[in-house]
């Protein structure tokens, strides 16, 4: 890669970012995109990167033989541990090592962070990371303060037909074919799909629950968008979280948030 390249690759990957640069102000969190990781004939990576790991990670990635799922994999891991790296200096004013942030997985398959160094009592860091086309991101940040976050993203392409049914509510097609355009009416489509799987992200329940229990109200590009847990969402039934949505470099990208600031937050 040329020094172009990398500079034009740095150039995307900051206008990104800059999307929701007043939600991470008022929450506190972090944000962090980076591109997918090239593998090396075989399926490995260089050294550096492992380094990067800590030894369950290694463990866990050596044991992945899907060259598409390490690099997914892999990819979420690095974006995770640039958040985390970014909250802690942050908040707490160190510098981790990114092989001294491990990202496991709870009881429910959703991502976590562990530390391999002691910061404070009662530390409270949380995740939300994802992958799609050639990019990873996460967000990493302290649940007490910001509330609930969800992340997605998505290249802009159309919804397949056969999901379509499935995925989206008659409320929601009706205002997505009500677009005053195609290029609308597409940047719509995926939105709403994107929007939905930030918010099963943000209420910890993924795709346990059916994209037909959540509706979303569309609105425009870089606008705060509504979400409604339906009621047959056990515990989750009637939330409601708000969604932004943003077209970057042919990407959608939605971050969900509880509608009131946490703890602390401008």
């Amino acid at each position: 890669m040329d020094e172009r390249e990398s500079k034009d690759g740095a150039d995307r990957l900051r206008l990104f970012e800059a999307q929701f640069a007043r939600t991470r102000a008022a929450r506190g969190l972090e944000l962090v995109f980076v591109p997918l990781p090239e593998l090396l004939p075989g399926g490995g990576v260089a050294e550096a990167t492992l380094a990067s790991l800590a030894p369950s990670e290694r463990a866990e990635f050596a044991r992945l033989r899907v060259a598409k799922r390490r690099r997914d994999w892999l990819g979420g891991r690095l974006a995770a541990k640039a958040a985390v790296r970014r909250l802690v200096a942050r908040w707490w004013g160190q510098d981790l090592a990114a092989a001294e942030i491990e990202i496991g997985r709870n009881a429910a398959g959703a991502p976590e962070v562990h530390l391999r160094r002691a910061l404070v009592d009662g530390l409270d860091i949380a995740i939300t990371l994802c992958h799609a086309g050639d990019l990873a991101a996460a967000v990493a940040f302290r649940f007490a303060h910001a509330g609930a976050i969800g992340l997605d993203l998505e290249p802009l392409m159309p919804v397949d037909i056969a999901l379509r049914p499935l995925a989206f509510t008659a409320r929601e097609e009706a205002a997505i074919q009500a677009a005053p355009d195609e290029s609308s009416r597409r940047f719509l489509d995926l939105g709403v799909w994107t929007a939905k799987e930030a918010v099963l992200k943000a209420i910890g329940l993924g795709f346990a629950v059916p994209f037909h229990d959540v509706e979303i109200t569309p609105r425009g590009v870089g606008e705060h968008w509504h979400a409604v847990v339906a009621a047959g969402a056990g515990s989750s039934a009637g939330r409601e979280l708000i969604v932004e949505v943003a077209l970057v470099a042919d990407h959608v990208v939605a971050l969900a948030h509880d509608p009131a600031l946490g703890a602390g937050g401008a």
